[in-house]
C-alpha cells in the first residue's frame, strides 16, 4: 500500500468530491472491462483455460477484487486523516506442466491495481508495513501507474523449473517455500511468511532460490535451500551475505508425530529450531521454537538482539464442521518496554509481533453448505490490547467465492509525544478498524 502523502493534483488528474482520482478514463475503462470479463468468465464451468493431453502445458487464471474501508481511530501520521477507502484487484495467470517425467515448470504472472483515497491516513500504521524484496534477487516487475493514490503493476510471482533426478529433486527459480505447521505464527517459516491476520492464504509470495529435496525413506527427508538476497531498502545490486539464506530442513515421522529440525543462515542472522505436530486423542497439537543469533552491520537499520521465538497450539475439529484453534506465541524479538522499537522490527519483517507474549484463537463453522462463518482474535498478553476478526465466506458457485469481514481493534491508542513522534501505548491499539469484502473466481 502506498504510504506517502500526495501533493497537489497533477496534470491529467481529476478531483472529485474532494478526493484525488489520479487515473485516466482509459485506465478506468480497462479495469472495469477486465473485471466484467472476469465475472462473466467465472460464471461458466470451472476448468482450465487450456490443458493438453500429455500434461506438458496447463493454463489457469483467477481474479480477485477487494474493497475495504479503513478507520484509524488515531492516526500515527502527521495528517490527522481518520479514514481511507481502498480497492485492490489482481488477475493471476498460471502456466505449469511436466513435458517429461524428469522435468516440470511453473510460471505465475500477476497484473494488479490498487487505489486508496487517502494514503496519508495509513501513515505509520503497523498493518501498513512497506513491501519487501527480501530473498528476491530480481525485480521481475513493471509499474505502469505509480502515484500516491493509484498503483498498477505487472509482476512475476513464480518462475521455476524442477528436475527429478531419482535420488533428489532440484528446483531453481522463483518459488513458494513454506515450513512449519502452526496457524497464526510460524517461526520456522522464514521465506515471506503470512501475517497472523491474513485471511487469504491461497497464494504465498515466491522467493528466488535453489531448493534440493532429498527423500530418506517414505516419511523422512532433507530440504536444502539457498536464497541469495539483498538488504531491504537497498538497490538490487546490493546483494549481500547478510540478506541471504542457506538452510537445512530435516523432517521425519515418529509414532505418528511429524518432527522437524532446521538450521542455517537467514536474513540478518543464523537460526536453529525445530517443530512437532501430531494428535493426542482427537486434539491436534503443534509446536515450533527457534533461536536466532543476529548479525550486525552498518546496513542494518533495525537492531535486533539474539532471541528465542516459540509457538504452542491446539486444534479440535468436530463432526458438525466446528473447528477450534488456539496458539500462544513467545516472541523474544518483541519489546514491551519500547513499542516504537518493536514496531520498527515488525515493519522491517524482523519480528512476528510487537509484544513479547501474544495469544490467538480461531473458530469456524459451516452455517450452511455454501456459507462458512469464522471469528479470530489476537490478544497481547503483555498490554491487554486485542483485535477481533469476524468473517463470512459464501460459495457463489463451484468456481467463485464472496468473502466479507472486519478487523476491530481494542487497546490504548497512540497519543502525541515529543515532536512528531507519537507515543505508542499498546500493540493492537495502533491498528485501525477495517471492513472489507472480497470477490474471487477461477477460470
Amino acid at each position: 500500500m502506498p504510504t506517502h502523502r500526495p501533493d497537489a493534483p497533477r496534470a491529467g488528474h481529476e478531483t472529485r468530491h474532494g478526493l484525488l482520482v489520479p487515473w485516466r478514463t482509459g485506465a478506468r475503462r480497462a479495469v472495469g472491462l477486465g473485471s466484467l470479463l472476469a465475472v462473466v468468465t467465472c460464471s461458466g464451468e470451472a476448468s482450465a483455460l487450456y490443458e493438453d493431453d500429455d500434461g506438458a502445458l496447463t493454463l489457469d487464471a483467477n481474479f480477485r477484487n477487494m474493497t475495504a474501508l479503513v478507520l484509524p481511530r488515531a492516526s500515527l501520521g502527521p495528517s490527522g486523516r481518520d479514514s481511507a477507502g481502498l480497492n485492490a484487484s489482481a488477475l493471476r495467470l498460471t502456466a505449469d506442466g511436466a513435458p517429461a517425467a524428469w522435468f516440470s515448470y511453473e510460471l505465475h504472472a500477476v497484473q494488479d491495481m490498487s487505489m486508496v483515497t487517502a494514503p496519508e491516513a495509513l501513515e505509520g500504521l503497523s498493518f501498513a508495513a512497506p513491501e519487501t524484496q527480501r530473498y528476491r534477487l530480481a525485480e521481475l516487475s513493471s509499474t505502469w501507474i505509480a502515484d500516491p493514490n493509484v498503483r498498477a503493476r505487472l509482476w512475476i510471482d513464480r518462475a521455476s523449473v524442477k528436475y527429478r533426478l531419482g535420488r533428489a529433486d532440484i528446483e531453481l527459480g522463483r518459488q513458494a517455500i513454506t515450513f512449519g505447521k502452526a496457524h497464526f505464527w510460524n517461526p520456522l517459516d522464514v521465506f515471506l511468511p503470512f501475517d497472523a491476520r491474513q485471511f487469504d492464504r491461497e497464494y504465498k509470495l515466491g522467493v528466488d532460490a535453489l531448493r534440493v529435496d532429498v527423500p530418506i525413506g517414505l516419511t523422512s527427508g532433507l530440504n536444502l535451500i539457498a536464497a541469495p538476497g539483498r538488504v531491504d531498502g537497498a538497490r538490487v545490486t546490493a546483494r549481500s551475505w547478510y540478506g541471504s539464506a542457506a538452510l537445512v530442513h530435516a523432517f521425519t515421522n515418529v509414532a505418528d508425530y511429524d518432527l522437524a529440525l532446521q538450521a542455517g543462515k537467514i536474513y540478518g542472522g543464523t537460526q536453529f529450531g525445530g517443530g512437532v505436530a501430531g494428535q493426542i486423542g482427537p486434539i491436534d497439537v503443534r509446536g515450533e521454537a527457534t533461536y536466532v543469533r543476529t548479525l550486525h552491520e552498518r546496513a542494518d537499520r533495525v537492531p535486533l538482539p539474539n532471541h528465542w521465538v516459540a509457538v504452542a497450539g491446539l486444534g479440535l475439529t468436530f463432526d458438525s464442521s466446528l473447528t477450534l484453534d488456539a496458539e500462544y506465541l513467545y516472541n523474544g524479538a518483541g519489546d514491551d518496554d519500547s513499542l516504537t522499537a518493536a514496531l520498527a522490527r515488525v515493519s522491517a519483517g524482523r519480528s512476528l509481533q510487537m509484544s513479547e507474549h501474544v495469544a490467538g484463537a480461531l473458530v469456524s463453522y459451516d452455517l450452511l453448505p455454501i456459507l462458512t462463518g469464522s471469528a479470530a482474535t489476537l490478544v497481547s498478553l503483555s498490554d491487554g490490547s486485542f483485535v477481533v476478526q469476524p468473517g463470512l465466506t459464501y460459495s457463489v458457485s463451484d468456481e467463485s467465492d464472496l468473502l466479507a469481514g472486519a478487523l476491530v481493534a481494542f487497546g490504548k491508542r497512540p497519543r502525541s509525544g515529543a515532536g512528531l513522534v507519537p507515543e505508542l501505548r499498546s500493540e493492537f491499539g495502533t491498528y485501525p478498524n477495517v471492513g472489507y469484502a472480497q470477490y474471487r473466481c477461477y477460470f
